[in-house]
């Protein structure tokens, strides 16, 4: 702040020079007379004493001067003046009074002393009219919201700083109306001092309470500010952030960064300050982070944000922020004006359910090269699906007889639907038409399979045929489409190829004619030109091992017969040139696969290296899936000791921000060495499990480990350690009971259930006992099942939940298809009977009637049901 270098002073500095010729000071004999508002009077200093000149006259006159009496508004312009510096040499004052007041003396004694408030604003040192001086004088009732005003640093504070309008007036000034310098604001004590006046307007003034609120910043002229952030939101206003002036503004969450990043609030954190643009002056304010927006850069084209439908074109490819996912699709944010939509259909090139679209793009989540298809009316329509982009292949490019390639998007009893590459056009395979023998059909394939060779059969408008039998293609198609997955048979023969071509040589050499000898010769060379082609692709060697899991992922290790081993290093073969020729297009077309994979990024959706693995990591690394897959592709690779230093890179990168993913790499090392380490080692990985996240879940999931790799008397001393550190919770024992049935162990579970009872709270009885009974009624004994349920049901009668238990759980499914043959409705009628028959409300009545006549509709017949109306009839006659 710079400081106030004005000549405002002029006529103190002249009293200042006249001091060396006045030696005495007039006296005031008559105060009534001579001290009235807008009199001019000379006084002598006597000090300062915090914001205010103090002077005095002959005979009992005492004056003050306030540090905002020092300056006019006007002259304002430079704030962080400190007038009371340039007054500490004064000795003679010159002033004029803004009001007087009496007061008896100290002793009590003697005549009464005047007390004189002054004013040395240049614009009052002329003679004005007395109500110019009244309006000079600052009281509350004139405190009203923007009044501008002079005021004085009185304190400074880190967060706020409290200024004085007037002696006795205080005010505050937050941290935010301080200035719209962030760095200011980070320092505050450095550029604001004790003493300073500044140019200020009234926020808000409660008289009653003596609270007032004040601002230095000018909000008419003001486009950036500094904001406050509050709070974070995962939808489309993403942010709500405090500005000065007591005002609050939302960011949306295409305003956060020029950047599209993914997970945008996931950078934010709450309370941090933040230069922010103001984009509107309505009365709920939007801001912006950008800083395109906040320091006016110029904005690259990726980073324009549409502000209408007009500005986009269909094929465009555009970017957005997902900000309301439901079942019949998702809604984008392009910009803070246009919102777009993806259909349902449009969402994938392969079938989306419904119930999948909010865990696919939950809302804030970015999404990128998203094609425009429709726009009308303003509304805008985009797609996911790679044929909808420009140049994609359509119905009416296609005839009879074309060859094609797609993925299988769903399967049928009576065929196949395919999708066609760079299309959105999905395509029939009759059942007929997929294969020439019969050891090949639908099932064979599944959702998402790769169809690399399909000729059109058939073109009906938007109805296309393909076929897929080897017999409706020609060599020469055979020759230049060869399905890659012949690759794998391949690559096991070329190990083969060099020894074949040697035994080849020695036959040839034998033969005796030098025509046969110069013939073989140059067969060899090419040959062994092959051979060296060819040996990087040989397949790595993988030694067979157990499968590993990761909850819902599985990864099988490599496993092979000694049997099939040795059949194959008895086998021989040489290749024909048409088929070393069909060969070296297929690995051609490989590899330009591969570079096109590069090329657009799909190494991010399917890695099969670890520079895959390392690259998606850089943009992932908080993502737990990532991880355990990197681990499952080192365990495929029967490398134990990576999979384990990519456990401990995953278990200290992955923050504590979300602990589901910081959970999910635990159980998934937990995992790994319990299937694979030692007793020492996952011993050791479980207890430091324990410590970084929930201690139950942990033991839960220790046992439910032990329980998948067969392991029975382990998963029996997890559970046992895990009910005896969390003896109140239901959870764990009800886990462990079932554990116990399904494992064929009833009477080990009989003797938990009381264990359990003793230790579980009263309230969370019924609910662990109803378990064990329909475990009893599946794994057990269901006349003890049903032993249980009646005496839980004698204490808790009228307990609607166990009834429903009871009937659907257990006491049906134990006496109907396909737990028995035959549905023996003897055996549940009665129960139905003795519910009717009880003295209840009718709410709870209609329940148990309208259970039961489901029961007939399914099991009974019309007597049956007619009996149960007429039962439920004569209930509601009785009310």
């Amino acid at each position: 702040m710079q400081l106030f270098a004005g000549c405002c002073y002029c006529r103190m500095l002249l009293a200042l020079g006249q001091e060396r010729r006045a030696k005495t000071i007039r006296r005031i004999k008559r105060p009534e007379e001579q001290l009235q508002p807008g009199s001019l009077v000379t006084l002598r200093v006597r000090s300062i004493a915090g914001l205010q000149l103090l002077c005095s006259a002959p005979v009992h006159v005492r004056g003050h001067v306030h540090a905002t009496q020092l300056v006019d508004i006007g002259d304002m312009a430079n704030h962080g003046a400190m007038p009371l510096q340039r007054l500490r040499s004064a000795r003679i004052l010159e002033a004029r009074v803004l009001r007087t007041k009496q007061r008896d003396s100290e002793t009590g004694k003697g005549d009464k002393i005047c007390h004189v408030e002054l004013t040395c604003r240049p614009s009052l040192m002329d003679p004005k009219d007395a109500s110019e001086y009244e309006k000079a004088l600052v009281r509350w009732p004139l405190l009203l919201p923007g009044t501008r005003l002079v005021a004085a640093v009185v304190s400074v504070q880190k967060s706020c700083i409290w200024m004085e309008v007037a002696p006795g007036i205080r005010g505050r000034v937050a941290l935010l109306d301080l200035s719209p310098d962030l760095s200011v604001l980070r320092a505050v004590a450095e550029h604001f001092k004790v003493g300073q006046v500044f140019q200020a307007h009234v926020l808000r003034a409660v008289s009653s309470r003596k609270e007032l609120d004040l601002s230095l910043l000018d909000f008419e002229a003001q486009k950036t500010c500094v904001g406050k952030l509050r709070k974070v939101h995962e939808g489309e206003a993403a942010a709500v952030f405090e500005l000065p002036g007591r005002r609050w503004g939302s960011v949306h969450i295409t305003e956060l960064f020029d950047v599209w990043a993914k997970r945008p609030t996931q950078r934010l954190h709450v309370g941090s300050l933040h230069e922010v643009a103001i984009l509107n002056d309505k009365e709920k304010l939007e801001v912006s982070l950008r800083q395109s927006q906040v320091h006016g850069h110029k904005e690259v084209q990726e980073e324009k944000r549409p502000k209408s439908a007009e500005e986009l074109k269909v094929g465009q490819k555009v970017s957005g922020y997902v900000v309301s996912a439901v079942p019949q699709g998702v809604f984008v944010a392009l910009s803070r004006s246009l919102t777009a939509r993806i259909k349902l259909k449009a969402l994938s090139d392969m079938p989306v359910m419904k119930e999948a679209v909010a865990k696919m793009h939950p809302p804030g989540s970015l999404l990128r090269d998203i094609i425009v298809v429709q726009i009308s009316e303003g509304r805008v329509e985009l797609s996911l699906r790679t044929g909808d982009g420009p140049g994609g292949l359509t119905c009416e490019q296609l005839s009879v007889g074309d060859v094609v390639s797609g993925k299988v998007k769903a399967v049928e009893p009576y065929g196949l639907f395919v999708r066609l590459d760079n299309s959105n056009v999905d395509a029939f395979i009759h059942k007929s038409e997929i294969a020439d023998s019969a050891s090949i059909t639908v099932n064979s394939y599944a959702v998402g399979a790769k169809i690399h060779q399909a000729k059109v059969l058939k073109v009906d408008g938007s109805r296309v045929g393909l076929t897929i039998k080897p017999s409706n293609f020609s060599g020469e198609e055979l020759e230049e489409d060869a399905d890659s997955d012949e690759m794998p048979e391949m690559q096991e023969l070329l190990a083969e190829l060099q020894k074949t071509r040697k035994k080849g040589k020695k036959r040839k050499a034998e033969a005796g004619t030098a025509a046969k000898e110069a013939k073989t010769k140059e067969r060899e060379q090419e040959g062994d030109a092959e051979v060296s082609e060819e040996e990087p692709w040989q397949p790595v060697q993988k030694s067979a091992g157990a499968s590993f899991e990761f909850a819902e992922f599985k990864v099988d290790s490599a496993s092979s017969s000694d049997a099939a081993d040795e059949e194959d290093d008895e086998q021989t073969l040489q290749l024909s040139k048409r088929q070393k020729k069909a060969k070296r297009k297929e690995e051609d077309k490989e590899l330009q696969k591969q570079e096109a994979e590069n090329a657009d990024g799909r190494w991010a959706d399917d890695p099969q290296s670890v520079e895959d693995f390392e690259r998606l990591l850089l943009t992932q690394g908080d993502t737990s899936i990532v991880w355990i897959r990197y681990m499952a592709f080192h365990l495929k690779m029967s490398d134990l000791e990576k999979a384990r230093q990519v456990a401990e890179r995953a278990v200290k990168h992955v923050g504590f921000a979300d602990s589901k993913e910081r959970f999910n790499v635990w159980v998934a090392y937990m995992n790994l060495e319990c299937t694979f380490g030692s007793d020492e080692t996952s011993d050791a990985i479980f207890r430091r499990a324990a410590s970084h996240n929930e201690a139950k879940q942990v033991y839960m999931q220790l046992a439910r480990i032990h329980e998948r790799n067969k392991k029975p008397s382990l998963a029996v001393k997890a559970y046992e350690a895990c009910t005896r550190k969390f003896p109140q919770s239901k959870k764990v024992w009800m886990s462990f009971l079932g554990f116990l049935y399904q494992t064929g162990d009833a009477e080990g579970a009989r003797k938990v259930l009381p264990k359990s009872l003793a230790a579980l709270p009263r309230q969370k009885h019924p609910v662990v006992v109803s378990k064990a009974a329909i475990l009893e009624y599946q794994h057990g004994s269901p006349d003890r099942g049903r032993s249980i349920f009646e005496g839980l049901l004698d204490s808790y009668p009228k307990r609607t939940d166990l009834w429903s238990v009871y009937f659907d759980d257990a006491h049906i499914k134990a006496h109907t298809p396909p737990k028995v043959p035959d549905p023996d409705c003897k055996q549940i009628r009665p129960l139905f009977l003795r519910c009717c028959a009880m003295p209840l409300k009718a709410t709870k009545m209609r329940f148990f009637f309208k259970r039961w006549l489901d029961f007939e509709m399914k099991w009974g017949d019309a007597q049956s049901q007619e009996q149960v109306r007429a039962k439920a009839r004569d209930f509601v006659e009785s009310l």
